[in-house]
Protein backbone atom coordinates (compact mmCIF):
# COMPACT_ATOMS: atom_id res chain seq x y z
CA UNK A 1 0.00 0.00 0.00
CA UNK A 2 1.37 3.30 -0.77
CA UNK A 3 3.19 5.14 2.31
CA UNK A 4 4.07 8.91 2.73
CA UNK A 5 7.76 9.40 4.61
CA UNK A 6 7.43 11.65 7.59
CA UNK A 7 10.17 12.97 9.97
CA UNK A 8 8.10 13.43 13.04
CA UNK A 9 10.69 13.54 15.73
CA UNK A 10 7.69 13.59 18.51
CA UNK A 11 6.23 10.31 17.06
CA UNK A 12 9.83 8.75 17.16
CA UNK A 13 10.49 9.34 20.75
CA UNK A 14 7.21 8.58 21.89
CA UNK A 15 7.00 4.97 20.31
CA UNK A 16 10.71 4.88 21.33
CA UNK A 17 9.90 5.75 25.10
CA UNK A 18 7.04 2.90 24.92
CA UNK A 19 8.99 0.26 23.37
CA UNK A 20 12.09 1.20 25.79
CA UNK A 21 8.84 0.92 28.68
CA UNK A 22 7.99 -2.96 26.69
CA UNK A 23 11.56 -4.55 26.71
CA UNK A 24 12.39 -3.93 23.28
CA UNK A 25 15.71 -1.58 23.37
CA UNK A 26 16.88 -2.57 19.93
CA UNK A 27 13.37 -1.35 18.62
CA UNK A 28 13.44 1.54 20.66
CA UNK A 29 16.81 2.60 19.09
CA UNK A 30 16.01 2.00 15.49
CA UNK A 31 13.03 3.80 16.61
CA UNK A 32 14.66 7.16 17.55
CA UNK A 33 17.09 7.29 15.35
CA UNK A 34 16.79 9.65 12.70
CA UNK A 35 19.07 7.64 10.28
CA UNK A 36 16.16 5.11 10.18
CA UNK A 37 13.27 5.38 7.44
CA UNK A 38 9.66 6.35 9.04
CA UNK A 39 6.69 5.77 6.96
CA UNK A 40 2.88 6.13 7.28
CA UNK A 41 0.16 4.55 5.22
CA UNK A 42 -1.49 7.09 3.22
CA UNK A 43 -4.78 5.64 4.28
CA UNK A 44 -5.96 5.77 7.53
CA UNK A 45 -6.99 2.03 8.59
CA UNK A 46 -10.64 1.47 9.62
CA UNK A 47 -11.12 3.02 13.12
CA UNK A 48 -8.66 5.49 13.17
CA UNK A 49 -5.46 3.58 13.87
CA UNK A 50 -2.41 5.09 12.96
CA UNK A 51 0.11 2.96 11.53
CA UNK A 52 3.66 3.72 11.75
CA UNK A 53 6.86 1.37 9.96
CA UNK A 54 10.33 1.90 10.81
CA UNK A 55 13.20 0.72 8.14
CA UNK A 56 16.71 0.21 8.41
CA UNK A 57 19.21 -0.35 5.46
CA UNK A 58 20.60 -2.28 4.69
CA UNK A 59 19.17 -4.67 7.41
CA UNK A 60 15.39 -4.97 6.11
CA UNK A 61 15.00 -7.97 8.62
CA UNK A 62 15.03 -5.18 11.34
CA UNK A 63 12.58 -3.33 10.14
CA UNK A 64 9.14 -2.96 12.27
CA UNK A 65 5.68 -2.43 12.41
CA UNK A 66 3.44 -0.22 15.14
CA UNK A 67 0.43 1.07 15.49
CA UNK A 68 -0.23 3.93 17.68
CA UNK A 69 -3.52 5.27 19.17
CA UNK A 70 -2.71 8.42 21.33
CA UNK A 71 -0.18 7.95 23.72
CA UNK A 72 -0.80 3.99 23.33
CA UNK A 73 1.72 2.20 21.02
CA UNK A 74 1.03 -1.48 19.62
CA UNK A 75 3.82 -3.58 18.73
CA UNK A 76 2.61 -5.54 15.66
CA UNK A 77 5.06 -7.17 13.96
CA UNK A 78 4.49 -11.09 13.90
CA UNK A 79 2.06 -9.90 16.92
CA UNK A 80 -1.27 -11.01 15.59
CA UNK A 81 -2.88 -10.54 19.21
CA UNK A 82 -1.75 -7.33 19.23
CA UNK A 83 -3.64 -6.31 15.35
CA UNK A 84 -6.50 -7.53 17.57
CA UNK A 85 -5.66 -5.58 20.56
CA UNK A 86 -5.06 -2.20 18.55
CA UNK A 87 -8.62 -2.76 17.02
CA UNK A 88 -10.45 -2.65 19.92
CA UNK A 89 -8.41 -0.07 21.39
CA UNK A 90 -10.29 2.19 18.47
CA UNK A 91 -13.17 0.84 18.83
CA UNK A 92 -13.81 -0.74 15.67
CA UNK A 93 -17.03 -1.55 14.09
CA UNK A 94 -16.66 -3.69 10.48
CA UNK A 95 -20.05 -2.59 9.02
CA UNK A 96 -18.89 -3.62 5.55
CA UNK A 97 -17.09 -5.69 2.47
CA UNK A 98 -14.87 -2.97 1.99
CA UNK A 99 -13.73 -2.18 5.86
CA UNK A 100 -12.93 -6.02 6.40
CA UNK A 101 -10.99 -5.85 3.02
CA UNK A 102 -8.76 -3.64 4.61
CA UNK A 103 -8.70 -4.48 7.88
CA UNK A 104 -7.66 -8.10 6.73
CA UNK A 105 -5.34 -7.34 4.24
CA UNK A 106 -3.55 -4.76 6.85
CA UNK A 107 -3.38 -7.60 9.17
CA UNK A 108 -1.66 -9.32 6.91
CA UNK A 109 0.56 -6.72 5.79
CA UNK A 110 1.92 -5.44 9.50
CA UNK A 111 2.00 -8.37 11.06
CA UNK A 112 4.04 -10.69 8.84
CA UNK A 113 7.63 -11.65 9.45
CA UNK A 114 10.03 -8.95 7.98
CA UNK A 115 12.69 -10.95 6.94
CA UNK A 116 10.14 -12.39 4.56
CA UNK A 117 8.97 -10.77 1.17
CA UNK A 118 5.47 -10.35 1.34
CA UNK A 119 2.55 -8.74 -0.91
CA UNK A 120 -1.01 -9.37 -1.61
CA UNK A 121 -1.78 -9.81 -4.89
CA UNK A 122 -4.64 -8.62 -6.97
CA UNK A 123 -4.19 -10.86 -9.91
CA UNK A 124 -1.37 -12.93 -11.48
CA UNK A 125 -0.04 -9.93 -13.63
CA UNK A 126 1.70 -8.62 -10.24
CA UNK A 127 3.87 -11.51 -9.42
CA UNK A 128 7.55 -10.53 -10.34
CA UNK A 129 9.08 -13.06 -11.91
CA UNK A 130 13.39 -13.66 -11.43
CA UNK A 131 15.34 -12.13 -13.75
CA UNK A 132 18.99 -12.24 -14.54
CA UNK A 133 20.96 -16.02 -14.51
CA UNK A 134 18.05 -16.92 -12.17
CA UNK A 135 15.04 -15.99 -14.87
CA UNK A 136 12.98 -19.17 -15.29
CA UNK A 137 12.30 -20.18 -18.76
CA UNK A 138 9.64 -18.02 -20.95
CA UNK A 139 7.64 -21.07 -21.59
CA UNK A 140 7.39 -22.54 -17.70
CA UNK A 141 5.95 -18.69 -17.06
CA UNK A 142 3.53 -18.76 -19.66
CA UNK A 143 2.83 -22.34 -17.85
CA UNK A 144 2.91 -20.30 -14.43
CA UNK A 145 0.78 -18.11 -15.57
CA UNK A 146 -1.82 -20.02 -17.40
CA UNK A 147 -2.00 -21.88 -14.11
CA UNK A 148 -2.55 -19.16 -11.52
CA UNK A 149 -4.51 -16.74 -13.41
CA UNK A 150 -7.51 -18.24 -12.54
CA UNK A 151 -6.55 -18.98 -9.44
CA UNK A 152 -5.51 -15.78 -8.30
CA UNK A 153 -8.40 -13.06 -7.90
CA UNK A 154 -8.54 -9.61 -6.31
CA UNK A 155 -9.56 -9.70 -2.11
CA UNK A 156 -12.93 -10.44 -1.41
CA UNK A 157 -15.29 -10.69 1.56
CA UNK A 158 -18.30 -12.42 2.06
CA UNK A 159 -20.50 -11.94 4.83
CA UNK A 160 -21.03 -14.41 7.39
CA UNK A 161 -23.59 -13.43 10.55
CA UNK A 162 -21.96 -10.52 12.25
CA UNK A 163 -18.73 -11.24 10.53
CA UNK A 164 -16.82 -11.37 6.70
CA UNK A 165 -14.76 -13.70 5.72
CA UNK A 166 -12.18 -12.25 3.58
CA UNK A 167 -9.81 -14.33 0.94
CA UNK A 168 -6.70 -12.82 -0.08
CA UNK A 169 -3.84 -14.45 -2.08
CA UNK A 170 -0.33 -13.54 -0.89
CA UNK A 171 3.27 -13.79 -2.32
CA UNK A 172 5.32 -15.04 1.04
CA UNK A 173 8.74 -15.42 -0.19
CA UNK A 174 8.35 -17.90 -3.48
CA UNK A 175 5.10 -19.44 -1.74
CA UNK A 176 1.96 -18.59 -2.91
CA UNK A 177 -0.56 -18.53 -0.23
CA UNK A 178 -4.54 -18.12 -0.30
CA UNK A 179 -5.26 -16.62 3.04
CA UNK A 180 -9.30 -16.92 4.66
CA UNK A 181 -8.99 -14.14 7.35
CA UNK A 182 -12.35 -14.06 9.52
CA UNK A 183 -13.06 -10.36 10.30
CA UNK A 184 -15.94 -10.17 13.03
CA UNK A 185 -17.87 -6.68 13.61
CA UNK A 186 -15.62 -5.58 16.53
CA UNK A 187 -12.25 -6.46 14.86
CA UNK A 188 -12.04 -9.89 15.94
CA UNK A 189 -9.75 -12.25 13.74
CA UNK A 190 -9.09 -15.72 12.96
CA UNK A 191 -6.34 -16.34 9.79
CA UNK A 192 -5.68 -19.59 8.08
CA UNK A 193 -3.34 -19.86 5.08
CA UNK A 194 -3.10 -22.63 2.42
CA UNK A 195 -0.41 -23.43 0.41
CA UNK A 196 -1.29 -23.07 -3.01
CA UNK A 197 1.87 -22.79 -5.41
CA UNK A 198 5.42 -23.41 -3.69
CA UNK A 199 8.82 -22.70 -5.44
CA UNK A 200 7.90 -19.90 -7.66
CA UNK A 201 10.53 -18.29 -9.84
CA UNK A 202 10.76 -15.15 -8.33
CA UNK A 203 13.75 -13.00 -7.17
CA UNK A 204 15.41 -14.04 -3.90
CA UNK A 205 15.71 -10.52 -2.60
CA UNK A 206 12.16 -10.79 -2.87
Amino acid sequence: METMITGDSRTREMISNALKAEGRPDKAFLAINPASAIMRPSAVLPGGADVVRFDSFPHPNTSFYVGVTGEKVFYLTESPEAFTALMHDVGLRVASPVDAVAVAHWFVETTRAMHVFSRVLGSVGDIEWASGPLAPRPQDVAALVGRLRDVITPPTAEAQGNAYLVTLYVLRGSTLERRRITVTGDGDIQDRADRVAKDLPVPISM
